[in-house]
């Protein structure tokens, strides 16, 4: 259900901004500011409890939901492409499960605004596997980057291979078994986890170089584990939201078998190890 947007409701859009930034409404607040003409329940109700005003003062409209006419007259549905599964698509979801996020029809990763060859990445990847050049929203907030693209098409295909719309810890997210069974796939899927959602680190103390994926989803700390048995890696989990390699060899080993794409983890791996 969707309602029109009048006088009203941008008023109180501009009165709480900051507090709306704060809220999984955040990426649209401009466009529902300025472009949109319509927003939708869920956003209505989030603007309700931040400026604690009863809703019929907003003097509500239902309206039908067409994109044409709420982001307007140049709106076309994407048109994607897509060639089946291959390590690039393994590794798109790999990223997903890391740092994406898929609410409705919008498919989005964010990463930190610093990652610039990274998002670069990102984008190729999108376009590469899907025919789709996809949009980037920065926010002046966190100073995070969102990489994003509005399609249903591809929501509908992304859950054909394994992924799903909301709260990914709420959910428990699995790794998709086509992916888990298969080395090769497992290999491209484990490198974008730990690209998103990974860290490398240096041990002063110990003089070693760690990896470790960090995530709220139990289930995806075991797969990870699980995946990586075919390299015969071994992560530790040292506590409940962080699975490490801490062996030298495993490190050496994830390095040559795996690799890295964000360029942010090959510059630590340089650094500290002169590869």
């Amino acid at each position: 259900m969707r309602y029109r947007i009048n006088f009203s409701i941008r008023q109180l859009l501009r009165k709480h901004y900051v507090k709306l930034s704060k809220t999984s409404i955040q990426s649209n607040l401009q466009n529902l500011l300025y472009k949109n003409i319509s927003i939708s329940k869920e956003q209505i109700e989030i603007l309700l409890s931040k400026s604690k005003i009863p809703s019929r003062l907003l003097n509500l409209k239902e309206v039908n939901f067409y994109p044409e006419k709420n982001f307007g007259v140049n709106y076309k549905p994407i048109k994607i492409k897509f060639n089946g599964r291959n390590p690039d698509f393994a590794e798109f979801i790999g990223e997903m499960l890391g740092d994406g996020n898929i609410y409705r029809n919008t498919v989005r990763i964010t990463i930190n605004s610093q990652e610039q060859d990274f998002k670069k990445h990102i984008m190729k990847l999108f376009e590469k596997l899907f025919g789709v050049k996809p949009k980037i929203y920065l926010s002046k907030k966190t100073k995070a980057i969102q990489i994003y693209v509005y399609s249903k098409k591809l929501r509908i295909l992304l859950e054909k291979h394994g992924l799903g719309q909301g709260n990914k810890v709420t959910r428990n997210i699995k790794v998709p078994k086509w992916i888990k069974n298969n080395k090769t796939f497992s290999k491209y899927c484990i490198r974008g986890m730990i690209d998103t959602d990974g860290c490398v680190f240096y041990h002063k103390r110990d003089k070693q170089l760690y990896i470790s994926f960090h995530n709220y989803a139990s289930n995806l700390l075991m797969d990870l584990q699980k995946m990586a048995k075919h390299f015969n890696l071994k992560f530790v989990r040292n506590n409940i939201y962080t699975v490490t390699l801490y062996k030298k060899l495993d490190v050496n080993n994830y390095i040559r078998e795996i690799g890295f794409s964000n360029e942010k983890h090959i510059s630590k791996v340089n650094k500290y190890l002169g590869l």
